[in-house]
């Protein structure tokens, strides 16, 4: 049964007030204005988000702070390309279309012809954007398939593969397990997406990765974002607990580590809220999505900035937060808001 990433994707319109709340706690009060506008403000001409240089779209003396890393465009812009799909909208039609064309555009030209590799950073950098990239590609492939993408799809795709490392899983040499685990979920999730568009993934290979990433999960440091990784990716694979029990312990991991905002802390970390929030919404009910879904509502309802230049953004905190700036926090935070509203459950869903 086919999985629907895109439903993972923050999506731009809120939900109709008749619309059946999740079970397991209420919903966020969702103000206007809040992540898309701001990153439709900040895009470039030519397609692509700038991790380090976006303030150059504020005006003169109320310049944003923030940035990232100039080597992180790739991966701040394929995470902006989730938004701008989201709500059903394609390449084609719906809100912002031309917007993510001209992301998707942007992404083809930085991809290397021969090693289908997308971007020209190295490390950690060149994993972390390449994941979001072909992910991007993938999803705007699947909804808007006359649009030539396939070429270009594979080809990433087929460079995923080629990354991995003898574990087979992705990660850089002696980065943190966490770094690892957050770099192989993107992946992972990549290629569950490049499936559902009906490419041939190497067989055991989506399930090798994951017994790596569960790996992790047994040892003390970076236990909370193995957990919240391998949750999800098991939900899209096997249809959740009762199909699969073994959802069940990474669903207690992230129950004993609650998100809480606390721009003191360094191992804070947007990608682990994300995963978290998606897959616990997915677990459902009081027991699992309740107590997440109680903890999530004060980073969003408290944290969103409402001030100059910052309106509906998030600040970028947290270990990763000066790596992907204020571009790539206020993309994940969208994506934690959303699952209140739009977001389906996606087994099944597609």
């Amino acid at each position: 049964m086919k999985s629907a990433i895109l439903l993972l994707i923050p999506c731009l319109t809120l939900a109709s007030p008749t619309a059946p709340l999740p079970e397991g706690g209420d919903v966020c009060v969702r103000c206007p204005g809040e992540g898309e506008p701001w990153l439709i403000a900040h895009q470039d001409e030519d397609g692509r988000w700038d991790a380090d240089g976006f303030a150059k779209h504020d005006p003169e003396g109320r310049e944003s702070d923030g940035a990232g890393r100039a080597d992180y465009d790739v991966a701040v812009t394929g995470l902006a390309v989730f938004g701008l799909l989201g709500d059903g909208a394609t390449l084609d039609g719906g809100v912002f279309h031309e917007n993510a064309a001209r992301a998707v555009e942007w992404l083809l030209g930085q991809q290397d012809p021969e090693t289908g590799i997308i971007g020209e950073a190295e490390g950690e950098a060149l994993l972390h954007g390449h994941a979001l990239a072909t992910l991007a590609l993938c999803e705007a492939h699947y909804f808007s398939p006359k649009r030539g993408l396939d070429p270009a799809c594979r080809k990433a795709v087929r460079a995923i593969l080629d990354l991995r490392n003898p574990s087979g899983a992705w990660g850089v040499d002696g980065a943190k397990p966490r770094d690892s685990a957050i770099i192989s979920g993107w992946m992972l999730l990549a290629l569950l997406s490049a499936r559902d568009c009906g490419f041939p993934i190497e067989e055991g290979a989506i399930e090798r990765a994951l017994g790596w990433v569960e790996g992790l999960s047994e040892g003390e440091e970076g236990l909370v974002t193995p957990s919240a990784v391998a949750l999800l990716v098991r939900m899209l694979l096997t249809e959740g607990p009762e199909k699969d029990p073994a959802c069940v312990p990474h669903a207690e991991v992230l129950l004993r580590h609650l998100p809480e905002w606390n721009p003191d802390d360094p191992d804070l970390c947007f990608d682990t809220w994300c995963f978290g929030s998606l897959a616990m919404y997915q677990m459902g009910g009081s027991r699992y999505w309740g107590p997440w879904n109680k903890a999530m509502k004060r980073p969003i309802r408290e944290f969103t900035r409402k001030d100059g230049a910052y309106i509906g953004v998030w600040d970028p905190i947290g270990r990763r937060g000066e790596i992907g700036g204020r571009v790539y926090s206020t993309g994940l935070m969208t994506v934690c808001l959303l699952v209140y509203y739009r977001y389906a459950k996606i087994i099944g869903a597609r």
